[in-house]
């Protein structure tokens, strides 16, 4: 087990018709200063929601988080509520809570393959080989846990033209390319609004409000290696009134388009 399977290990009980009740900690070290990572809680939660619909036919195929309040290193309890099973759709909701309060609510579809059609229009980014790019700065505790290798975009608080960044990423240990995995990278990076600023000063926080994750292609990816980079982009295209957008791509090596994201944060 990696230490990201360790430290979002659950402990309870599940029924696939009804839901589940789990046991958790929110590990410090996956984050910044000011709290936990939104990727890492949507990652324990995706695992509860896996664990509880039990049935590999049905892989996740969304999940939306809406981040209510800042979570704290310590206890939190999990509740997973199967919303309804169709022919080939499972809707699942689930809620984090810690001292008695929701921190994070989550809404998934668990689905089984429609009739095939398939086709990829977008083409993943020109970027050079990974041990050919710069290493991102590691600043905040969750950025030990990636090796990021800027390949696109600007340099954070270079004062760049556009909020557009991303690279080659992996976990800290090599790890199976999974859903949580994609969960990871779609929020491990520095935000696409930092490449724009001049100082770090600039910066502060930018908590994240709700953020969307689509899973776009059948994982494990085929081929794949655990010590496998993958393509990650981030980009924003409008900031008002302190809320900010983020759309992201997590691609394969050999050009699959693996999840996009959506993202919605504000400036503190």
């Amino acid at each position: 087990m990696t230490r990201l399977d360790r430290e979002t290990h659950l402990v309870g009980e599940s029924d696939p018709t009804r839901g589940g009740h789990f046991d958790a900690i929110v590990h410090p070290g996956w984050g910044t200063s000011r709290s936990p990572n939104g990727g890492y809680l949507m990652a324990m939660m995706l695992r509860g929601m896996i664990t509880t619909v039990g049935d590999p036919g049905r892989p996740p195929r969304s999940i939306t988080t809406h981040f209510m309040r800042a979570a704290t290193h310590g206890p939190a309890t999990l509740d997973v509520t199967i919303e309804r099973i169709g022919g080939k759709l499972t809707t699942v909701s689930a809620r984090m809570l810690q001292n008695d309060k929701t921190i994070v609510l989550g809404l998934a579809a668990f689905g089984a393959p429609f009739a095939d059609g398939s086709f990829q229009d977008v083409v993943m980014p020109q970027a050079p080989a990974p041990d050919q790019c710069p290493a991102l700065p590691q600043s905040v505790d969750i950025d030990h846990r990636f090796e990021h290798r800027r390949a696109l975009g600007s340099a954070p608080f270079s004062g760049g033209a556009e909020a557009y960044i991303g690279g080659w990423s992996r976990m800290e240990e090599p790890r199976e390319c999974d859903a949580l995995l994609m969960v990871m990278l779609s929020d491990g990076w520095w935000p696409a609004i930092f490449t724009r600023l001049g100082s770090p000063k600039q910066a502060g926080g930018t908590p994240t409000v709700d953020l969307t994750v689509h899973f776009r292609a059948p994982l494990p990816h085929p081929g794949s290696k655990p010590d496998d980079f993958y393509l990650v982009s981030m980009r924003t295209v409008s900031s008002r009134e302190g809320y900010v957008d983020e759309t992201g791509e997590v691609w394969a090596p050999d050009g699959t388009l693996l999840a996009i994201s959506r993202q919605h944060a504000v400036r503190v």
